[in-house]
């Protein structure tokens, strides 16, 4: 069977608490949703905030875009586990 990414299941327990203290991460979560992201979630305490698209055009359109406005952006691909597990340690 092939590997899903369920997109509900990614969810930060820290997010909120962080948001109300760190209210500059709201607008770039809400940029990468505007952008067409189909997820976008902050990462572990709050160092970063990340989108994932179903099309590296969306992703290059929405980098491109929000980095207009002030934001670093870094783009990246995700690796999915049949390429990961060759170079799993056993």
């Amino acid at each position: 069977a092939e590997d899903t990414l369920d997109l509900e299941a990614i969810r930060n327990a820290l997010e909120s608490s962080v948001v109300r203290r760190r209210t500059e991460l709201r607008p770039a979560k809400r940029q990468f949703q505007e952008h067409g992201a189909l997820r976008a979630a902050m990462t572990g305490s709050g160092s970063a905030v990340f989108g994932l698209f179903s099309q590296r055009r969306t992703a290059r359109e929405a980098a491109r875009a929000m980095s207009l406005t002030g934001w670093t952006v870094i783009e990246t691909s995700t690796v999915d586990r049949t390429r990961l597990r060759p170079l799993a340690v056993t």
